[in-house]
């Protein structure tokens, strides 16, 4: 068995380094995220365009708007966590992984239900962003570890008080 990454750096006294695989989980993170705001901003312009001249404007722009904040949302929080991740400010990686983890699956599963509607373009896009989901989350879970321990490597050594006698006050 693999001795743990805390033991391993212990025996050469060196601080452990931010781990490759939480910062390639990041970048993931930020890039599908982004992805996602735009194609809000895409959809909502969309929406404005395909609702010129009909009748049924309002429940075309709710329906569109209601999806595409949700969309955006979920985007956003990706920006967030990947961010995170990237500046070593997440305090674990385990939440962030296993919620892309399901995203991941969610929207790959979404992109092959979407190749029996014939919608291919839709379809391909779902699926390479659940792919990437899936990665970015694996990845986050396999460098945790190192993860947690350049987190704790980072924080500042706490000096022992020292308490005075009251003769050396003196």
């Amino acid at each position: 068995m693999r001795e743990s990454f805390d033991e391993a750096e212990a025996e050469y006294g060196e601080k452990p380094g931010f781990p490759a695989t939480v910062m390639a989980a990041g970048i993931i993170w930020i890039v599908l995220g982004t992805i996602l705001v735009l194609a809000l901003l895409i959809g909502l312009v969309g929406v404005v365009i395909v609702t010129q001249g009909r009748q049924e404007k309002g429940e075309v722009v709710f329906g569109g708007l209601c999806t595409g904040l949700f969309i955006g949302l979920i985007g956003g929080a990706f920006i967030f966590v990947g961010i995170q991740s990237v500046l070593g400010s997440a305090r674990d990686t385990l939440g962030n992984g296993i919620g892309s983890i399901i995203f991941g699956v969610l929207n790959g599963g979404a992109g092959m239900g979407q190749i029996l509607t014939r919608e291919y373009f839709q379809s391909a896009i779902s699926f390479l962003c659940g792919v990437g989901l899936l990665t970015a989350g694996v990845l986050a879970l396999v460098g945790r570890e190192q993860y947690k321990a350049w987190r704790r490597a980072q924080r500042p050594r706490r000096r022992r008080k020292v308490r005075r006698r009251s003769s050396e006050v003196d």
